[in-house]
């Protein structure tokens, strides 16, 4: 396995967005999320898991407006 700097490719930027976009849009590309539901609370468990290998994909934690009380 060999890694890369992304800054290193800053100039190429605007070509991988258009060709990324247009893999994502035909399926040759696809992401993977995993959504946390329960608020900020759930940030602990998410961050853990990261440490953990545990995740796939993106790590996003749903957090919900709670509706005023007044």
């Amino acid at each position: 396995m060999e890694g890369f700097i992304v800054l290193d490719y800053e100039k190429r930027f605007a070509e991988a967005q258009k060709d990324m976009a247009g893999w994502l849009k035909s399926g040759k590309l696809k992401r993977r999320e995993w959504i946390l539901e329960g608020g900020i609370e759930k940030a602990e468990e998410g961050l853990q898991a990261l440490f953990e290998g545990r995740n796939l994909g993106k790590c996003l934690i749903k957090v919900t407006k709670e509706k005023s009380r007044l």
